[in-house]
Protein backbone atom coordinates (compact mmCIF):
# COMPACT_ATOMS: atom_id res chain seq x y z
CA UNK A 1 0.00 0.00 0.00
CA UNK A 2 2.96 2.32 0.65
CA UNK A 3 3.98 2.35 -3.02
CA UNK A 4 0.43 3.15 -4.11
CA UNK A 5 0.05 6.03 -1.66
CA UNK A 6 3.46 7.44 -2.55
CA UNK A 7 2.60 7.21 -6.24
CA UNK A 8 -0.73 8.96 -5.66
CA UNK A 9 1.01 11.84 -3.88
CA UNK A 10 3.42 12.15 -6.82
CA UNK A 11 0.49 12.09 -9.27
CA UNK A 12 -1.15 14.89 -7.30
CA UNK A 13 2.01 17.01 -7.45
CA UNK A 14 2.37 16.41 -11.20
CA UNK A 15 -1.27 17.35 -11.83
CA UNK A 16 -0.82 20.52 -9.80
CA UNK A 17 2.20 21.50 -11.89
CA UNK A 18 0.34 20.70 -15.13
CA UNK A 19 -2.07 23.52 -14.28
CA UNK A 20 0.70 26.13 -14.45
CA UNK A 21 1.24 26.23 -18.25
CA UNK A 22 -2.50 26.47 -18.83
CA UNK A 23 -2.77 29.44 -16.47
CA UNK A 24 0.25 31.12 -18.04
CA UNK A 25 -1.25 30.73 -21.52
CA UNK A 26 -4.54 32.08 -20.20
CA UNK A 27 -2.83 35.22 -18.86
CA UNK A 28 -0.75 35.94 -21.97
CA UNK A 29 -1.98 38.75 -24.20
CA UNK A 30 -3.48 37.58 -27.48
CA UNK A 31 -3.73 40.84 -29.42
CA UNK A 32 -2.69 39.29 -32.75
CA UNK A 33 -5.67 36.92 -32.94
CA UNK A 34 -9.03 37.66 -34.43
CA UNK A 35 -11.90 37.79 -31.87
CA UNK A 36 -13.36 34.41 -32.89
CA UNK A 37 -10.04 32.63 -32.41
CA UNK A 38 -9.50 34.46 -29.09
CA UNK A 39 -12.87 33.20 -27.89
CA UNK A 40 -12.17 29.61 -28.91
CA UNK A 41 -8.70 29.63 -27.32
CA UNK A 42 -10.01 31.21 -24.11
CA UNK A 43 -12.83 28.65 -23.84
CA UNK A 44 -10.43 25.77 -24.51
CA UNK A 45 -7.95 26.98 -21.88
CA UNK A 46 -10.73 27.67 -19.38
CA UNK A 47 -12.31 24.24 -19.93
CA UNK A 48 -9.01 22.36 -19.80
CA UNK A 49 -7.97 24.17 -16.60
CA UNK A 50 -11.21 23.38 -14.79
CA UNK A 51 -11.18 19.78 -16.03
CA UNK A 52 -7.60 19.36 -14.78
CA UNK A 53 -8.47 21.07 -11.50
CA UNK A 54 -11.45 18.73 -11.09
CA UNK A 55 -9.25 15.68 -11.63
CA UNK A 56 -6.66 17.07 -9.20
CA UNK A 57 -9.25 17.77 -6.50
CA UNK A 58 -10.61 14.25 -6.96
CA UNK A 59 -7.10 12.81 -6.59
CA UNK A 60 -6.68 14.96 -3.46
CA UNK A 61 -9.87 13.57 -1.94
CA UNK A 62 -8.75 10.02 -2.76
CA UNK A 63 -5.36 10.89 -1.21
CA UNK A 64 -7.07 12.06 2.00
CA UNK A 65 -9.19 8.91 2.15
CA UNK A 66 -6.21 6.62 1.50
CA UNK A 67 -4.14 8.52 4.05
CA UNK A 68 -6.52 7.59 6.82
CA UNK A 69 -6.92 4.01 5.59
CA UNK A 70 -3.16 3.50 5.29
CA UNK A 71 -2.53 5.44 8.48
CA UNK A 72 -4.27 2.70 10.42
CA UNK A 73 -3.21 -0.30 8.32
CA UNK A 74 0.34 0.51 7.26
CA UNK A 75 3.28 0.36 9.60
CA UNK A 76 5.56 2.53 7.49
CA UNK A 77 6.20 6.16 8.32
CA UNK A 78 5.07 8.48 5.48
CA UNK A 79 6.89 11.56 6.75
CA UNK A 80 9.83 11.42 4.31
CA UNK A 81 7.73 11.41 1.12
CA UNK A 82 5.35 13.96 2.63
CA UNK A 83 8.22 16.33 3.38
CA UNK A 84 9.75 15.85 -0.08
CA UNK A 85 6.43 16.49 -1.86
CA UNK A 86 5.75 19.58 0.25
CA UNK A 87 9.18 21.03 -0.54
CA UNK A 88 8.74 20.27 -4.25
CA UNK A 89 5.37 22.06 -4.22
CA UNK A 90 6.72 25.35 -2.76
CA UNK A 91 7.12 26.97 -6.22
CA UNK A 92 3.62 25.85 -7.19
CA UNK A 93 2.07 27.50 -4.13
CA UNK A 94 4.06 30.71 -4.78
CA UNK A 95 2.83 30.74 -8.39
CA UNK A 96 -0.72 30.02 -7.19
CA UNK A 97 -0.58 32.94 -4.75
CA UNK A 98 0.63 35.35 -7.46
CA UNK A 99 -2.01 34.08 -9.88
CA UNK A 100 -4.76 34.49 -7.27
CA UNK A 101 -3.67 38.06 -6.54
CA UNK A 102 -3.73 38.85 -10.27
CA UNK A 103 -7.17 37.25 -10.65
CA UNK A 104 -8.48 39.26 -7.71
CA UNK A 105 -7.11 42.41 -9.31
CA UNK A 106 -8.83 41.47 -12.57
CA UNK A 107 -12.11 41.23 -10.67
CA UNK A 108 -11.84 44.90 -9.67
CA UNK A 109 -13.84 45.66 -12.79
CA UNK A 110 -17.12 47.28 -11.64
CA UNK A 111 -19.16 44.52 -13.32
CA UNK A 112 -17.22 41.75 -11.57
CA UNK A 113 -16.60 43.47 -8.23
CA UNK A 114 -19.37 41.58 -6.42
CA UNK A 115 -17.82 38.22 -7.38
CA UNK A 116 -14.51 38.91 -5.58
CA UNK A 117 -15.49 37.20 -2.29
CA UNK A 118 -16.71 34.12 -4.17
CA UNK A 119 -13.57 33.98 -6.32
CA UNK A 120 -11.28 34.36 -3.30
CA UNK A 121 -13.21 31.71 -1.36
CA UNK A 122 -13.02 29.26 -4.28
CA UNK A 123 -9.30 29.84 -4.86
CA UNK A 124 -8.51 29.47 -1.13
CA UNK A 125 -10.65 26.34 -0.81
CA UNK A 126 -8.93 24.59 -3.72
CA UNK A 127 -5.44 25.54 -2.49
CA UNK A 128 -6.36 24.34 1.02
CA UNK A 129 -7.62 20.99 -0.29
CA UNK A 130 -4.33 20.61 -2.19
CA UNK A 131 -2.36 21.38 0.97
CA UNK A 132 -4.39 19.13 3.29
CA UNK A 133 -4.13 16.22 0.85
CA UNK A 134 -0.36 16.27 1.22
CA UNK A 135 -0.57 16.62 5.02
CA UNK A 136 -3.15 13.88 5.53
CA UNK A 137 -0.63 11.03 5.59
CA UNK A 138 1.33 12.55 8.48
CA UNK A 139 -1.85 13.44 10.36
CA UNK A 140 -3.28 9.91 10.02
CA UNK A 141 0.04 8.33 10.97
CA UNK A 142 0.27 10.56 14.07
CA UNK A 143 -3.30 9.76 15.16
CA UNK A 144 -2.67 6.04 14.67
CA UNK A 145 0.53 6.08 16.73
CA UNK A 146 -1.12 8.26 19.39
CA UNK A 147 -4.02 5.78 19.72
CA UNK A 148 -1.55 2.88 19.93
CA UNK A 149 0.49 4.79 22.55
CA UNK A 150 3.72 4.48 20.58
CA UNK A 151 4.75 8.14 20.81
CA UNK A 152 7.53 9.14 23.19
CA UNK A 153 7.84 12.87 22.43
CA UNK A 154 4.30 14.18 22.05
CA UNK A 155 4.90 17.96 22.05
CA UNK A 156 6.94 18.30 18.81
CA UNK A 157 4.64 15.93 16.94
CA UNK A 158 1.54 17.77 18.19
CA UNK A 159 3.04 21.06 17.01
CA UNK A 160 3.94 19.49 13.66
CA UNK A 161 0.39 18.14 13.29
CA UNK A 162 -1.16 21.52 14.11
CA UNK A 163 1.20 23.16 11.60
CA UNK A 164 -0.09 20.69 8.99
CA UNK A 165 -3.39 22.63 8.92
CA UNK A 166 -1.84 26.09 8.36
CA UNK A 167 -0.54 27.47 5.04
CA UNK A 168 3.27 27.84 4.93
CA UNK A 169 3.67 26.31 8.38
CA UNK A 170 2.68 22.95 6.91
CA UNK A 171 6.13 22.72 5.35
CA UNK A 172 7.80 23.44 8.69
CA UNK A 173 5.45 20.91 10.28
CA UNK A 174 6.39 18.22 7.77
CA UNK A 175 10.10 18.80 8.47
CA UNK A 176 9.53 18.64 12.24
CA UNK A 177 7.41 15.53 11.78
CA UNK A 178 10.11 13.86 9.69
CA UNK A 179 12.85 14.70 12.21
CA UNK A 180 10.88 13.71 15.33
CA UNK A 181 9.00 10.66 14.05
CA UNK A 182 11.88 8.64 12.63
CA UNK A 183 11.78 6.26 15.61
CA UNK A 184 8.14 5.36 14.80
CA UNK A 185 8.87 3.52 11.54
Amino acid sequence: MKKATDALMIVQAVLMYLQVPILILFMLPNDGMDPDTQSVVAKALFSSFFALMGVTVTICLVNILLAFISGFKSKSNPSKITMIIKIILIPWFIFNFVFCVLMTAAFLNPFLFMAIPLAIALMMFVAYVYMIATSAYDIAFFINRLVRKQIKQKAPLIVATVFSFIFCLDIVGSIIFFKKSSYLS
